[in-house]
């Protein structure tokens, strides 16, 4: 898959939150790292690792992600793909960002 991003992938913050752990319950809200992200818990989960297609929890890092064809999309998430910066303009699962319907293309990536 190219995805033609830049810039970390990594959010420095999340040496700051809890380590996400397989046998701890988590409730709404709650905050881990994992993989380096900060992740919230949308609503009581166990054993659920946390992943952009992981329904039981929202990316809270604010880092732009390469686009990922198994994560679910709301309006207005973005994603790099093909290097180019995408913002969604619907709800998307598995929808390669192109312009059209469902996404918008923001321009090249710019890598300082």
């Amino acid at each position: 898959m190219s995805t033609g991003g830049c810039g970390a992938t990594t959010d420095p913050a999340a040496a700051g939150v809890p380590a996400w752990d397989s046998s701890k319950i988590y409730n709404t809200g709650d905050a881990v790292s994992y993989s380096q992200l900060i992740w919230k818990a949308k609503y009581w989960t166990q054993n659920n690792p946390p992943s952009r297609s992981s329904d039981q929890w929202q990316l809270v890092s604010n880092i732009t992600l390469p686009y990922d064809s198994a994560a679910t999309y709301v309006q207005g998430e973005m994603a790099t793909y093909g290097g180019h910066n995408w913002k969604t303009k619907v709800w998307t699962q598995g929808v390669t960002p192109v312009a059209g319907d469902n996404w918008m293309d923001l321009g090249a990536v710019s890598c300082p």
